[in-house]
């Protein structure tokens, strides 16, 4: 009787995880949780604001997810791809599912070198190029990255196919997982856990991976069991996201280091980090998703409480214009994930992973930079938003802070340049104020300053205002 009671209760416990049954179709702001469990029933559910609403059941022990890019750069919509951690003396192995709802899965590529490997080793920090044409990811065992030339075959259905591995020289740690991004289609950011001295951030060339490049140290500190991640999505946000956790002695530290690649006086500079360390078990994979918020994966093995918290979500899109700037970043404050998915008699799961389906975004296929709209200066523009703006174009990935708009401007609080200084300038510099574009001082930031330099001028107008 005590046995059918404990296998009752083992069974209940995975129904909470896998009994909404298979995949679904995919759908903007779905989760694919990797949760590295050796049943396909658990392994990898379909969440969907909050719920679980399917699982992909094809393959067992998937943890880093990713989907591919197949509706247009940056997309994380096709395929979704996924790595069996694997073993030391078997290695790791690269997956392919279905995100049509078929519940198709497949091995597609083994890291084991008896078996046509270029080495073998476990494996992690899955990412793919903003174009789909390559796959990355960082060993475990050896602290190298490897990119592999990827075939997706035809959108979503899972029959994917990857060539012509190539290997980086020697970056990261060898035993702990690490993350990597893609920069654009032909560098790989990865993110090493540096221990005591601090984590790294390197680019990888495809054109020379054994030559990356230092770009940073991010200040972190640790030894024990670390784990990082990078997420970088320029459709939502012009900023690297980089997650480190490490647990040692009993204890969690979480730290997510925000970092700025443009070109300038502030490339590849931190602009923001936060400790989640109280608010976020041990944390593992992030994921931007299309709401402006970034989504954790996080330690839930057997000494975790339950119900089992496996996602926390954090908003980084305080104002809700839809993009995450600096005004946003200078918002984020310490501990201030909050729970996402939880299942109460959940599966344990000490190392996991993530993505969130993005969809198509009209981004990615022109640069970007600084355009100066008289007085005013906007980042983030292509040429062509910038001149239908009739502003001026300061060069692809230039930052307003490193500009210096000099058109000419007779009347600064004229707002709305109809060249008559009126009450309605006032309200238009409002509504700006309000949607954080009134940098009115050229700061790079709109604060109270913009607002009192601006009254400064319209209730004492230069004689050049009409």
């Amino acid at each position: 009787m005590k046995r059918c009671l404990v296998a009752s209760a083992v069974l209940a416990a995975a129904a909470a995880t896998s009994a909404v049954g298979q995949e679904q179709p995919i759908q903007n702001g779905d989760i694919a949780l990797g949760l590295s469990t050796n049943s396909t029933g658990t392994t990898l559910p379909q969440v969907r604001a909050g719920s679980q609403v399917g699982s992909w059941t094809s393959q067992a022990f998937a943890q880093s997810a990713e989907f591919d890019n197949c509706d247009g750069p940056f997309s994380h919509s096709g395929n979704l791809l996924a790595l069996n951690f694997g073993t030391t003396a078997g290695g790791g192995t690269l997956l392919s599912f279905s995100s049509n709802g078929a519940n198709f899965g497949q091995v597609i590529y083994a890291f084991n070198a008896g078996n046509g490997g270029i080495a073998t080793t476990r494996i992690g920090g899955l990412s793919v190029s903003p174009d789909n044409t390559r796959i990355a990811c960082l060993g475990y065992d050896t602290g190298q990255v490897y990119i592999l030339d990827y075939t997706p075959g035809q959108c979503g259905q899972g029959m994917a196919a990857v060539t012509n591995p190539l290997v980086s020289a020697g970056l990261a740690n060898t035993g702990d997982t690490q993350g990597t991004t893609w920069l654009d289609d032909s560098t790989v950011i990865a993110y090493s856990a540096g221990g005591p001295q601090g984590s790294i951030l390197w680019t990888v060339p495809v054109a020379d991976p054994n030559n990356p490049t230092f770009q940073m140290i991010v200040n972190t500190t640790g030894a024990g069991s670390q784990f990082t991640d990078v997420e970088y999505n320029p459709c939502i946000s012009p900023y690297i996201f980089c997650s480190y956790s490490n647990f040692e002695a009993n204890v969690t530290t979480n730290k997510l280091t925000v970092i700025d690649p443009r070109a300038g006086s502030g490339a590849w500079t931190q602009v923001a980090q936060i400790d989640l360390s109280v608010s976020l078990q041990t944390g593992r994979e992030i994921a931007l998703g299309r709401d402006g918020a970034l989504y954790l994966s996080e330690f839930a093995g057997s000494t975790a409480p339950q119900p089992k918290i496996y996602v926390d979500r954090l908003n980084l899109d305080f104002n809700s214009d839809g993009v995450i700037d600096a005004i946003d970043l200078a918002l984020l404050t310490d501990n201030s994930s909050i729970d996402y998915y939880t299942v109460s008699g959940g599966v344990s799961s000490s190392f996991n992973g993530l993505d969130v389906v993005v969809g198509r975004q009209e981004c990615g296929t022109a640069p970007t930079g600084a355009c100066c709209l008289t007085v005013l200066c906007v980042d983030n523009l292509t040429r062509a938003a910038c001149e239908a703006k009739t502003g001026v174009y300061q060069g692809d990935q230039t930052v307003c802070r490193d500009v210096v708009c000099t058109i000419p401007v007779l009347c600064p609080c004229d707002w709305n340049r109809d060249l008559v200084l009126n009450s309605q300038d006032f309200f238009d510099f409002i509504a700006a104020f309000f949607g954080s574009g009134a940098d009115y001082n050229m700061d790079g930031m709109t604060t109270s300053q913009d607002f009192f330099d601006f009254l400064g001028c319209f209730f004492a107008p230069p004689i050049t205002c009409p």
